[in-house]
């Protein structure tokens, strides 16, 4: 069974503010899946998710994210 908590969308934002955000909420909620939707404009955001980043507001770290599954149709 699967279920979907959460969804937020980011616009207006470049890639690397959207990163950092999913990253944030991510650990806020002690998460075990963040899912994103790569088709499109999307495969952009994960070459900003697959790098480590500096938060801007807490100076904290935060590492790269890794990518698993995903279909190409």
């Amino acid at each position: 069974m699967k279920s979907l908590v959460n969804i937020y969308t980011y616009e207006a934002e470049d890639f690397e503010e959207q990163s950092v955000n999913l990253k944030r909420l991510y650990y806020k909620y002690k998460a075990r899946v963040l899912s994103i939707d790569a088709n499109g404009l999307g495969v952009g955001l994960i070459d900003f998710m697959t790098k480590a980043q500096i938060d801007p507001e807490t100076g904290d770290e935060l590492p790269p994210f890794g990518v698993e599954g995903g279909t190409a149709q």
